[in-house]
């Protein structure tokens, strides 16, 4: 019923709602098309129904005078009034359809020029992450901190130029989106606002979005692109000042009573792609699982072997070139040196040796993946 609830009285996306009224508006755009739907299907198995019914053929039934017989022209019995209203009805409603379409659509495929808009972000899509970059001379606002980094009293700081799985820009404003991928094809994709666009390697596509509705939205992969496909997600935040004020206090007070490094190390798995490709719970993905990590001894694809100890995993952080473990490819960024600072890297190696000592990580050791 919950599925039904939320087809019936489904919102419509945040930009249609400038194109023929928000949901339970009658006049917008998704009550309509499903409207006339249902109008349309109710009248298509009715006609279909009527007729399997009256002209049921039965055994032992006189012949119908319009039966097909062999060598025999069929005689035609049109009915030019029927045949009039099935061919103009279905087109005055399908150019209806398009017509209440066009607007949402001139709206995504009219992009402005970068001098048009109040920010440009390329979007990088590469398995399996969002890679978001602000133009050198955006000024960042202050109160943009929910993609930024920790200090060392566990406040986030501003962002940065470059986030990872997270964005935030400014409530009304107008967001052009340059958007390409770096190895496979991929599709960016906001349901709550209603935009998608896909990534293409080699290709920059373009998406316009003017953020009129407060609040968190999650970025999807529509195009499947591999193993952590589902898991491809980024969060995009539209915030205005006074809710920025009231989220940095929230924000601030929570990570005070979680400023430990295993909690900072926790948040750099998250936003740093580190989940896109290693596990928490043996599962092998791209890169080995982190589950009993640290102390363990790694077969290298040279034949050597090492010990995950603390220089082995900020050598695999910061050249990860070096030392493959054997069985996986060298696919992760070489660029965490630049990205990660001291003390992130610290905090990760604390947040391996969390996963190896936390009682809720360690009745999955006892499992099936007690060789990783």
């Amino acid at each position: 019923m919950s599925l039904l609830e939320d087809i019936i009285f489904s919102d419509n996306p945040s930009i249609w709602h400038d194109f023929g009224g928000t949901s339970p508006g009658y006049a917008g755009i998704t009550w309509q098309m499903m409207i006339w739907s249902i109008i349309t299907g109710l009248l298509v198995f009715v006609w279909m129904g009527y007729n399997l019914i009256m002209f049921k053929h039965k055994e032992g039934d006189p012949e119908h005078k319009d039966a097909l017989k062999a060598g025999v022209f069929p005689h035609e019995r049109g009915n030019p009034r029927i045949e009039i209203t099935w061919t103009v009805a279905p087109l005055i409603l399908v150019i209806w359809l398009t017509y209440i379409s066009l607007a949402p659509l001139d709206y995504m495929w009219d992009v402005p020029d970068e001098e048009e808009t109040d920010l440009v972000v390329e979007v990088t899509a590469v398995q399996w992450q969002w890679i978001f970059t602000l133009p050198d001379d955006y000024v960042i606002p202050e109160g943009f901190t929910s993609c930024g980094k920790f200090n060392e009293t566990g406040v986030r700081q501003q962002n940065m130029r470059t986030t990872y799985d997270c964005l935030e820009i400014p409530h009304g404003g107008i967001i052009r989106f340059n958007i390409y991928a770096e190895d496979v094809l991929h599709a960016f994709y906001i349901v709550e606002i209603g935009v998608k666009q896909d990534a293409v390697p080699g290709a920059v596509n373009l998406l316009r979005v003017t953020p009129t509705v407060v609040g968190n939205y999650k970025v999807r992969c529509a195009e499947l692109c591999g193993l952590r496909h589902s898991q491809m997600l980024a969060d995009v935040r539209v915030l205005e000042r006074s809710e920025f004020d009231s989220w940095v206090g929230v924000e601030t007070a929570r990570v005070a009573a979680l400023d430990t490094p295993e909690a900072r190390g926790e948040q750099l798995y998250q936003t740093q792609g580190c989940i896109g490709c290693h596990s928490l719970d043996g599962t092998i993905v791209v890169g080995p699982s982190w589950l009993k990590l640290f102390s363990r001894q790694e077969e290298l694809d040279d034949g050597t072997s090492v010990i995950a100890d603390e220089d082995y995993i900020r050598h695999s952080i910061l050249y990860p070139g070096d030392q493959i473990v054997k069985s996986f490819q060298n696919l992760m960024p070489a660029n965490y040196e630049e990205i990660l600072s001291e003390d992130d890297i610290e905090d990760l190696i604390k947040e391996s040796q969390y996963i190896l000592s936390s009682p809720d990580i360690l009745p999955q050791l006892e499992g099936p993946n007690d060789d990783f």
